[in-house]
């Protein structure tokens, strides 16, 4: 269910309450900060040799100070949505990909809401900020994708069969590398929709 349907929640636990171990599914991956020294070793042993960079795991990094009460925060200054205070909530550190993820999920009025803020799931992600991206269930609309576009202040929901039609044309025009008139129009069109389907969140400050 949903785009990110991998998601295991957490049950519903106070909003003051510490993160416990069971509360991170990928506990068992080593840390941002095991993960620099790891790489700092290694670039000293291997002085001379040109090491590449991840810029997934990097900006994870950036991001480590993020929690739950920060990215609550964020989303409701972004979408003016407001989280219950026993939304079921889920940390990922390192999300198995190496991005932060953390992920709110409730149910209000016969709807199922879930929210994710995260870092860069990608080397391909514009920009240097984190994204909100949020579903919507319901029996009468069925599966939606949140909207936020720009110049606008109020949440619109598409079909999420939509969504993903939307993303598979951007991936098939984009490897199109002299589009004609028409498919630059959709190829702009279905961009400009994915943008607004990922909330940039430039309000949120990284790790000093």
């Amino acid at each position: 269910m949903g785009l990110e349907n991998d998601i295991q929640v957490s049950p519903k636990r106070d909003r003051g309450s510490a993160a416990t171990a069971s509360d991170l599914r990928s506990s068992s991956l080593p840390n941002p900060d095991q993960l620099d020294r790891q790489s700092h070793s290694a670039g000293n042993r291997h002085r001379g040799r040109k090491v590449e960079s991840d810029p997934v795991r990097e900006h994870a990094h950036t991001y480590r100070n993020v929690g739950e009460e920060e990215a609550r925060r964020a989303i409701e200054l972004k979408t003016k949505l407001t989280i219950p205070e026993d939304a079921e909530v889920s940390i990922e550190p390192s999300a198995g990909r190496g991005y932060r993820k953390v992920h709110f999920a409730w149910q209000q009025d016969g709807e199922r809401f879930e929210v994710y803020w995260h870092t860069k799931t990608s080397t391909k992600m514009v920009g240097k900020y984190p994204t909100i991206r949020l579903n919507r269930y319901s029996r009468e609309n069925g599966p939606e994708v949140g909207l936020l576009e720009r110049g606008n202040k109020e949440m619109t929901w598409i079909p999420e069969k939509t969504w993903h039609a939307q993303k598979a044309k951007l991936t098939m025009l984009g490897r199109i590398s002299s589009r004609n008139e028409q498919q630059e129009k959709q190829y702009k069109e279905a961009k400009q929709l994915m943008q607004a389907g990922h909330i940039t969140d430039n309000a949120t400050r990284p790790a000093r």
